[in-house]
């Protein structure tokens, strides 16, 4: 750390003394923080990074990774304890926040909230439960095109009433859809692992009814050999990233992939809120309406263009946070 601070103000041509100046910060401070003798408080870190152009993060994880250090390695169990130390921050961490303080932000939100619904009555939050599942059907399905409206989407799955003019296909997507969230509880309740056999569960459901028969699993040998891919990716990444991070970064990879013939997004969208649903958070409503739609298929291109999961991840977790203000809503209705 302390050479990339002096290296970076080197780099602007800078002096110690005209750095102190700017940051108010002592002379000898810094000299002392380039030097390695003395190391900086987490404000003054901010600070140098702010006025040396450094990123902030990258700055502030070698901040910590030297202040943990000092403090175990003259420790002989220093290793072992550190393991545990991570083992418990990944249980009671949402997310580990990797980019900016507007995100942060809503992660914290997001932890607020979701406290909240221990408060909830059982009868309320079945009941809240319910209406965020049909809500979550219903805007799914319109995302990939389906046109029936929300009142008639409760009909056909809580009815079984078919809606003239509209298509039974229509009908079937949303009844499929349904299920399949059902489906995801079962698994959570019975506290299920997630691999390739839940997935083509989940795909069995989306589909039923609605193509001739596909005996292949995947749309071919290339989608074959990424998904072994994927589920290696995910059992090896499943307890070392943080809860947002994997149901983001699991969504991109199966858009990537792109295994089946159809119905991709559903899936992908199934995959990102099971993984919610294991780590006790709530589902994620994504509006399908034609505004919302765009802003998602932006994003979600921006980001397999990019290979960068940033956007999306802020994204999607304002879309959580929104949801769960919207659940909690319905409290006193």
């Amino acid at each position: 750390m302390n050479l990339l601070l002096k290296n970076a103000r080197e780099q602007k041509g800078l002096k110690t003394r005209e750095v102190a100046q700017i940051s108010k910060i002592d002379q000898a401070l810094i000299s002392k923080f380039e030097s390695g003798t003395r190391k900086p408080t987490k404000d003054q870190i901010i600070k140098l990074s702010n006025l040396l152009e450094i990123n902030t993060d990258d700055l502030l994880v070698l901040w910590l990774k030297d202040k943990i250090l000092n403090e175990i390695k003259s420790e002989p169990l220093g290793l072992k304890a550190l393991k545990l130390a991570e083992a418990e921050l990944l249980t009671i961490s949402v997310i580990q926040p990797k980019s900016n303080f507007a995100l942060q932000i809503i992660f914290d939100e997001i932890a607020v909230l979701q406290d909240q619904f221990k408060k909830i009555t059982p009868f309320d939050l079945r009941r809240i439960t319910k209406q965020t599942e049909l809500e979550f059907t219903f805007e799914c399905n319109r995302i990939n095109g389906n046109s029936l409206n929300f009142e008639e989407t409760k009909l056909v799955i809580n009815d079984g009433i078919t809606i003239g003019g509209k298509p039974m296909q229509e009908h079937l997507e949303v009844i499929n859809f349904y299920e399949a969230v059902q489906f995801c509880k079962d698994i959570v309740q019975r506290k299920i692992a997630f691999t390739e056999k839940e997935l083509l569960q989940l795909k069995g459901l989306v589909s039923r009814g609605l193509q001739t028969d596909q005996t292949e699993k995947y749309v071919d040998k290339v989608a074959c050999q990424e998904m072994e891919v994927f589920f290696k990716w995910f059992e090896s990444n499943k307890n070392l990233l943080s809860i947002i991070e994997l149901a983001v970064e699991s969504h991109l990879k199966l858009m990537t992939i792109l295994p089946f013939h159809n119905g991709n997004n559903q899936i992908a969208l199934l995959v990102m809120n099971l993984i919610l649903l294991q780590n006790q958070l709530n589902l994620a409503i994504i509006k399908g309406d034609s505004l919302n739609k765009e802003k998602y298929i932006a994003i979600l291109e921006q980001s397999l263009l990019s290979n960068n999961n940033a956007q999306f991840t802020e994204y999607f977790a304002q879309q959580l946070k929104e949801t769960l203000t919207y659940s909690l809503s319905l409290q006193n209705n």
